[in-house]
Order: structure tokens, then sequence, then C-alpha cells
């Protein structure tokens, strides 16, 4: 199993992260939806994390396919955001979570294969 520091997508989904909680850190209206940005934002730089302990490549595709779920979740999210105006649609935040998903994406099909 590769060390999750090794991987590129566990640097890209960490500035996500950031990325999220800096979006969401002065959006008192809507802050049920703040949370679960957060929330989904860590559940991808978990999964990669956890998945990479496991020990098997079994394992490891199961954790990456959670994160990946967790990605779409987050860009729902975060489109969810610019329908109430409170994001633009053109933030750097939506590519880079796509960005993350094709990476979890390309991940789970190299290690499936």
């Amino acid at each position: 199993m590769p060390r999750f520091h090794k991987l590129s997508v566990y640097h890209l989904a960490k500035q996500v992260l950031r990325d999220c909680v800096d979006l969401t850190s002065d959006r008192s209206g809507v802050g049920d939806l703040s949370n679960q940005i957060r929330r989904a934002a860590v559940s991808v730089v978990s999964n990669i994390c956890e998945g990479c302990g496991t020990g098997s490549e079994k394992a490891f595709v199961r954790y990456l396919v959670l994160a990946r779920a967790s990605a779409n979740e987050l860009q729902g999210q975060l489109e969810i955001l610019a329908t109430l105006g409170q994001v633009a649609d053109d933030h750097p935040v939506h590519d880079r979570c796509d960005h993350v998903g094709r990476c979890l994406t390309a991940l789970i099909r190299r290690c499936s294969g």
C-alpha cells in the first residue's frame, strides 16, 4: 500500500479541504450546509488516509470509492452554495474538487485493473 503522503490526490484533497474551510468560515446564512461541506471535505482526506493503512489492495480501493463518493457529495453541496448565490460559479474550488474526483477515479481504475 502506498503511504498517503506520497499520493498527489491526498495533497489535492487537503487543498480542497482548506478551500472549503475558508469558503464556509463566514457563511452564517447556510450554517448546516457549511458544516456538511466541511465534513464531506474531511471525509475525502480521511478515507484516502484510512485506505492506505488497510494493507490490502481490495480494502484500499473500497476506501478510495468512499472518498470518491464524498467528493461527489461535496461537488453537489458546492453547487447548492452557488445556486444560493453564496459562492461564484467560477470559484476555483469547483474545478479543484472536480480534479480530486477525477484523480480518485483514475487511482481506483489503476488499482482495480
